[in-house]
């Protein structure tokens, strides 16, 4: 994403209180897929346990689910995300990061919550960090 966009972005959420971003990668497979339009709106912090959020990684805006919260040394929140199909994408983040929540998606010109149209969103929160732990054994296993 170019700086200027990345700009715009930023200050329609500011403004507007929402913007619409077309997905294009894989990461938030089957919940999100490329192509849907998600809803990024503007979120006070700290943002939820489970919530779908874009966040920049230099100029790269990604979208990931919230998986665990905390509190850094400076005060910020940070916030620990993996994408719901990679496993491997997992990390930590600041809420100076953060350019919002994802609302809602269109998919073929229908409105998704990404909670209450899917069950296994609910399975993904619960067994999330369990789901971490269990791959990370599953590479170390499969190393050896």
């Amino acid at each position: 994403m170019k700086q200027d966009h990345k700009e715009l972005l930023l200050e329609a959420i500011a403004t507007l209180g929402s913007c619409e971003i077309t997905v294009s990668g894989e990461s938030m497979k089957p919940f999100i897929r490329a192509g849907d339009r998600v809803f990024v709106v503007r979120t006070p912090h700290p943002v939820q346990t489970g919530h779908a959020i874009a966040f920049f990684n230099e100029d790269q805006l990604i979208i990931h689910r919230v998986y665990a919260v905390g509190k850094g040394e400076d005060g910020n929140w940070i916030y620990r995300i993996w994408g719901d199909s990679s496993p491997d994408s997992h990390g930590r983040i600041n809420s100076e990061s953060v350019a919002g929540r994802v609302h809602h998606l269109l998919r073929k010109g229908r409105k998704h919550s990404l909670w209450f149209q899917n069950p296994l969103c609910l399975f993904a929160l619960l067994l999330g960090p369990l789901f971490q732990a269990s791959a990370r054994i599953s590479r170390l296993l499969m190393s050896k």
